[in-house]
């Protein structure tokens, strides 16, 4: 179903629009470390996430409905034991009043996430807007690495903390050399950069293991833990 302004404007303005689930991210010997915050939206048709923000940004709302969903996530409150919370951002959003506006001064606890393949284009202005948030506290997470865009230069520029590998590369680690000897590069080039490699998607017991055996530090997905209110 294509969705209208009216969806978006129906999301933003009901109070239960938009919810936030956590979910856990593992170190791979087996203790819980962080959570991460994921969107979910009600309407009374279903509505995807991916839908939801396409759409929202379709019609210039879409740092608006960004922030409602950080807004929703730090209400939670930090996770249990004083852990990391991560949060995800679109390069553009990190500019956006909106955000702006609901993110606190200090954000120790914070793991900004941040797409590998939206970081292309932001060049110096966003290298220096993300070094601001690093020096309010937070911590970076480039997302969806080794999905084939900027690579290893871009984590260069960036240096972030933590390197969350894509799902793709993570399906089926087990049976294909070749992704885990890409796996194996960014574990290597995160050691040297002082970072930590998250290993997204999981959901065989198969991949867990191989992931581990690389040294991996983190891992998410449904085999670990399902997102959950």
């Amino acid at each position: 179903t294509a969705r209208t302004r009216s969806d978006i404007d129906s999301l933003l303005d009901r109070p239960d629009g938009v919810r936030a689930v956590f979910q856990p991210v593992i170190d791979l010997d087996g203790r819980s470390v962080r959570l991460e915050a994921l969107s979910r939206f009600d309407l009374d048709e279903p509505i995807g996430v991916e839908e939801g923000f396409t759409a929202a940004h379709r019609f210039g709302l879409g740092h608006a409905l960004e922030a409602r969903a950080i807004r929703t996530a730090l209400a939670a409150g930090r996770p249990p034991g004083g852990g990391t919370l991560g949060i995800n951002i679109s390069p553009s959003a990190l500019f956006s009043l909106e955000v702006d506006s609901v993110l606190p001064q200090r954000l120790d606890g914070i793991l900004i996430e941040v797409t590998e393949h939206e970081l292309v284009a932001g060049g110096a202005r966003l290298i220096a807007r993300l070094s601001d948030l690093r020096a309010r506290g937070a911590r970076l997470a480039i997302d969806d690495a080794g999905a084939g865009y900027a690579g290893f230069g871009q984590l260069m520029r960036l240096m972030p903390d933590v390197i969350k590998l894509d799902r793709d590369l993570v399906s089926g680690i087990d049976t294909n050399v070749a992704k885990a000897a890409l796996t194996d590069a960014f574990v290597t080039f995160a050691r040297r950069i002082d970072a930590a490699v998250c290993a997204e998607g999981i959901e065989r017991e198969a991949e867990l293991r191989v992931l581990a055996d690389l040294d991996v530090t983190y891992g998410q997905g449904f085999f670990l833990a399902r997102p959950a209110e």
